[in-house]
């Protein structure tokens, strides 16, 4: 039987082996990454390169995607990687 979930998960409970719940991981983040954003600011600057590194996707879409009104805030977070 499948799950409302997926079956895998970039962060698992090692004790559950099930996908950590957000505001677990926005707990913990800030005490276990190492670096001074939240969770949620550090999902978007992933989420907005991922869509950067996406051939269809320009800075255009990406600003439109994340729904920034400046595109400055949008190149802020777009550090696409061309070689990929």
């Amino acid at each position: 039987m499948q799950g409302k979930l997926p079956h895998d998960f970039l962060l698992k409970n090692p004790n559950t082996g099930r996908g950590y719940k957000v505001k677990t991981l926005s707990k913990y983040w800030p005490e276990f990454s190492g670096i001074d954003v939240t969770y949620y600011e550090s999902s978007r600057h992933s989420f907005c390169t991922q869509i950067a590194e996406d051939a269809d996707v320009n800075e255009f879409k990406a600003e439109a995607l994340m729904r920034h009104k400046d595109p400055r805030s949008t190149r802020k977070y777009i550090h696409a990687d061309v070689t990929r």
